[in-house]
């Protein structure tokens, strides 16, 4: 379900937030690669999108996955195996294998459908999909009926947020950051499916139009009213390991250098990454990407095409060190001193907190960060180098985008 996180995962997105924010308020810093860019390929570098959700980049490379083993989602036939595109894993034999029982010792395959991997899609995405994943945008999960829609609560679980992701991440970061085990084992054992009230009525795509008279209610997993205090300790676990961990003045300190270093670097490499989308002998291509016409690109697009994302990893930091060790480019000493900053471990400084007491009712919180740098001239000196980490912790699973 995280096929679609980039180099150092949510580094990455914070970095393309960061990339799109100085392309819109600053061209005149791009001007020359986008001009290097053009003069050798004869066209302008594709813009990039004022945000990014690597759920969508996920089921890109649930497409290609498929596609490299010469397999693709058939909508017009949902309920037979995969359709067969090219050569590779044959539709008829790629399935699950199961004992057969009227013949002892032998098995029988049953092929994934197409209907299958669209269920597999709509996990990730965690609603139904949309365009280009579907051939129009669905109105509801297509994957699996109303009798089975419990099982979209495992991965993403849109009524409480208790789901196997985060069981999974906050018990792995809690025990490699601290050396405490958080068990949730207790949920996972006593879980139950059964008819609950919908949560989220006003927003739920099931649920919104439905008039208020009517019942809204999900098959969804449950758990006993005897285990409240554990279900309150995944959430504050939760706020825990984002306070100690996950922001962190150290690790944000770390994130912030990160995503500098990449912007900056993208700056100057417009042609850092080679697409493959021509050559023969790369991995086939989803059919979406058809189209596709550029050979390389910078880090920040690295995104847009499935061969290139493969291996926009995070060894990404030693791709751009080379390139800047390599060059004469004097241009490139900002970038050649924040990478040697990042191997000393020199860190930004953290030089305040400042606590509000409501999100959106504070004037503070409402500020642009540059203006809030701009307001910071009259504490420091001078404000070059600064950077804002703005932060919102909650106790329910809430909006993760808010949770940064």
């Amino acid at each position: 379900h995280d096929l679609g996180h980039g180099p150092f995962s949510h580094v990455f997105e914070s970095f393309l937030k960061a990339a799109y924010k100085q392309e819109k308020e600053h061209p005149e810093l791009y001007s020359e690669r986008n001009a290097k860019f053009k003069e050798e390929f004869e066209m302008d570098l594709p813009e990039l999108p004022p945000s990014y959700e690597h759920e969508k980049t996920s089921l890109m490379m649930v497409d290609d996955l498929l596609a490299t083993n010469g397999l693709e989602i058939d909508w017009s036939a949902l309920d037979d195996p995969l359709k067969q595109v090219g050569n590779g894993v044959d539709c008829e034999t790629f399935g699950v294998i199961r004992k057969n029982k009227n013949q002892p010792g032998e098995t029988i395959v049953d092929p994934f459908t197409s209907r299958d991997w669209i269920f597999i899609k709509e996990c990730i995405y965690g609603k139904p999909l949309v365009y280009p994943d579907a051939p129009e945008t669905q109105s509801t999960f297509v994957g699996r009926g109303k009798d089975k829609e419990f099982l979209y609560d495992i991965i993403s679980n849109r009524h409480s947020g208790l789901d196997v992701d985060r069981y999974d991440y906050y018990a792995r970061d809690g025990l490699a950051a601290t050396g405490k085990k958080d068990a949730y084992n207790v949920l996972l054992r006593t879980a139950v499916v059964a008819r609950g009230l919908c949560p989220n009525r006003d927003t739920c795509f099931d649920c919104k139009d439905k008039p208020p008279s009517e019942e809204a209610r999900h098959l969804m997993i449950c758990y006993p009213v005897k285990h409240i205090s554990e279900a309150m300790s995944f959430f504050e676990t939760r706020i825990n390991n984002h306070d100690k961990i996950y922001t962190h003045k150290k690790t944000k300190a770390a994130e912030l250098l990160m995503v500098d270093l990449m912007v900056e670097a993208d700056r100057h490499f417009s042609m850092l990454f080679s697409t493959q989308h021509n050559e023969a002998d790369a991995f086939p291509t989803h059919s979406r990407f058809d189209d596709f016409e550029y050979p390389k690109l910078p880090l920040s697009r690295a995104w847009m095409y499935p061969r290139l994302f493969l291996r926009a990893d995070d060894s990404i930091l030693g791709v751009i060190e080379n390139k800047v060790l390599e060059s004469s480019d004097k241009g490139l000493a900002p970038l050649k001193k924040m990478l040697q900053h990042l191997r000393k471990h020199e860190f930004y400084k953290c030089v305040g907190e400042v606590e509000i007491d409501e999100i959106g009712g504070d004037p503070l919180w409402d500020m642009d960060e540059d203006d809030i740098k701009r307001e910071m001239i009259t504490i420091l000196l001078e404000t070059e180098g600064n950077r804002i980490a703005r932060q919102n912790a909650t106790y329910d699973f809430g909006d993760e985008e808010q949770i940064t």
